[in-house]
């Protein structure tokens, strides 16, 4: 999505500048891929220094002002935007070479170069290095020759993820080390941060405690446990942004319990739990930390057809069958959740689907937004959701008239179901996934 569609994520409400969900590669427009196409022509005819220049061209975003770059003698100056950190770049006749300095080392400790040692082996393009005033960096190169757009593309977005992740992680683990280069970050309001902070703590109460299930053995069915478990990883993921620990621990939960085939259900939920206790553990004064807000030249999520959207959805609506028929409510709308905050947290989505799963969460925790500042929102919480109907219609629509242009073939007919909040919630996730996008 673009870049105010991220800070808004495709809201209809008012209120302050936040962003919300993981950065996504933006968008390009039809003078973008074309100079992507002039960048690949350039290189397959030797032209080397002018397939950069349309490959940087390509990558630039105006609006973000993420990258600069500018001709020097002999070659190119560059530099761009991930996250908290910059990658710096200088290119000559024969040798491109980027980097990003991650952080200072006031000493040199065996604990942490021994792990960026072992990290090597996990990287495909760059490498981690110590340069001569004793700053921890990450390191892409190539001669020139060899600089197609791909591999460009592909290093520099490797170095950058990567550097934009290991600093926060690098200076919680390791006194030795210290920040450099953040000038560039801002930080987000104290009370802005005290409310994701508070909503954090009662996020995580609430799944802790398994609260409102009812009759439903929990130990019998460990599945609605690992629903409302991850649900409330993803939840936060997206609607709080953090970075550094935070972030870690949900990136490690989602890829222990997806990737672990040899647990059992049991297991991975005792294992999600784990996950959950030690978030719930992080101080204020830590968390307020990882909150700051900055720019992305690369996205994390991988770009998928809306087929795949539509039919992630479709199964777990079947899974949801049996508990609505057996009215374990709450258990379905967690399934309803889990399903919007799995897809912002796995894919980089189509521009209406992104708004529209915004939208759920919107309406989902409106106390949240409004604690944020944001002037018009749909609650309170416990607020009968026919009374809002109007007010959902008018934003689906706006979503979808915006898309028109853009998607020509969009389903823009608004089908749902106000009888109740997990009526209206089903509906609204099998409208999302009829979108024809």
């Amino acid at each position: 999505m673009g870049f105010f569609d991220r800070i808004l994520g495709g809201s209809q409400l008012k209120g302050p500048n936040l962003c919300f969900g993981r950065a996504t590669d933006l968008p390009k427009d039809k003078s973008q891929l074309e100079l992507w196409d002039k960048a690949n022509e350039s290189f397959n005819q030797g032209d080397y220094f002018q397939s950069l220049e349309q490959f940087f061209n390509y990558l630039n975003n105006p609006e973000l002002q993420n990258l600069t770059y500018r001709k020097v003698s002999g070659g190119f100056e560059f530099s761009l935007v991930q996250g908290s950190k910059i990658i710096e770049g200088l290119v000559d006749n024969n040798w491109l070479r980027a980097e990003s300095k991650l952080a200072k080392c006031k000493s040199l400790s065996i604990g942490f170069l021994r792990k960026l040692v072992e990290s090597n082996f996990d990287l495909q393009y760059g490498r981690y290095a110590l340069d001569p005033n004793s700053n921890l960096c990450i390191i892409f190169e190539s001669f020139v020759e060899e600089a197609s757009p791909y591999k460009l593309f592909f290093g520099l977005k490797e170095i950058a993820v990567k550097a934009d992740k290991q600093d926060d992680l690098l200076l919680d683990e390791f006194t030795e080390l210290e920040a450099i280069n953040t000038t560039h970050i801002v930080q987000q309001d104290v009370e802005i941060k005290k409310v994701k902070f508070n909503f954090l703590k009662e996020t995580l109460r609430k799944a802790i405690a398994m609260e409102d299930m009812g009759n439903l053995n929990l130990d019998r069915y460990p599945g609605a446990m690992t629903y409302i478990y991850l649900h409330t990883l993803y939840k936060i993921d997206y609607l709080l942004c953090p970075e550094g620990k935070s972030m870690e621990l949900i990136e490690e939960a989602h890829s222990a319990y997806f990737e672990q085939g040899d647990l059992d259900a049991h297991e991975k939920v005792q294992s999600l739990s784990k996950s959950l206790k030690e978030l719930n553990a992080i101080g204020e004064d830590k968390f307020a930390l990882e909150l700051y807000i900055v720019n992305h030249t690369f996205g994390i999520n991988n770009n998928v057809p809306h087929s795949t959207i539509a039919q992630f959805i479709d199964t777990e609506m079947q899974a949801l069958e049996w508990y609505l028929s057996n009215k374990h409510v709450k258990i379905c709308q967690d399934i309803c959740s889990y399903i919007v905050g799995y897809c912002l947290f796995s894919f980089a989505l189509a521009e209406p689907v992104s708004k529209l799963f915004h939208l759920f969460y919107e309406i989902e925790e409106p106390d949240f937004f409004k604690d944020l500042g944001y002037t018009k929102h749909f609650g309170p919480k416990d607020i009968e959701i026919k009374k809002i109907e109007s007010k959902i219609k008018s934003s689906i629509k706006d979503i979808l008239q915006a898309s028109a242009t853009k998607y020509p073939e969009i389903n823009s007919e608004v089908k749902l179901n106000f009888d109740s909040r997990i009526e209206f919630s089903i509906s609204l996730l099998q409208l999302i996934k009829d979108l024809n996008v």
